[in-house]
C-alpha cells in the first residue's frame, strides 16, 4: 500500500513550519492522509522546540534571579515543549504503527467460505 500524496498547501504555515515539514515528510519517506493533522501537530511543536532551543544557546542554560543562580525562563520553556513533543511522537508512531498493524490483519482474515490456510 502506497502512502497517499498530501496537499497541504491550503494551510498557512510559516516559513520555519514549511521547512520542517518538508524534512519530516522527507525523513519519513511519505505519511498517509490520516495522519494529516497528527503530523501537522508534530511539524508545529518541532518548529517551537528548534525555535525554543536555538533561544537556550543564545541566552544560556542558567539565569540570575532574586535568589541567585536559576533554569533560565527560555530553558524552562523549551524543556515543557520538549515534554509535549514527546508525546506527540510517541502518539504519531502509535498511530502509524495501530494503522499498519489493522491493514495486515485485514488482508490476512480469509474471504467467507474459504477454509483457514
Amino acid at each position: 500500500l502506497l502512502p497517499a500524496t498530501l496537499d497541504l498547501s491550503v494551510l498557512e504555515l510559516s516559513h520555519e513550519e514549511s521547512d520542517m515539514l518538508d524534512k519530516v515528510m522527507t525523513a519519513l519517506g511519505g505519511v498517509p492522509p490520516h495522519m494529516s493533522i497528527p503530523l501537522l501537530v508534530l511539524v508545529q511543536n518541532l518548529t517551537l522546540y528548534a525555535q525554543l532551543h536555538a533561544d537556550v544557546l543564545l541566552a544560556g542554560p542558567l539565569a540570575t534571579g532574586r535568589l541567585g543562580l536559576m533554569i533560565s525562563p527560555q530553558l524552562k520553556a523549551r524543556d515543557m515543549v520538549l515534554r509535549q513533543l514527546r508525546a506527540d511522537f510517541a502518539s504519531f508512531a502509535l498511530s502509524m504503527s495501530e494503522r499498519a498493524h489493522k491493514a495486515k490483519e485485514r488482508n490476512s482474515k480469509p474471504a467467507p467460505g474459504k477454509p483457514l490456510k
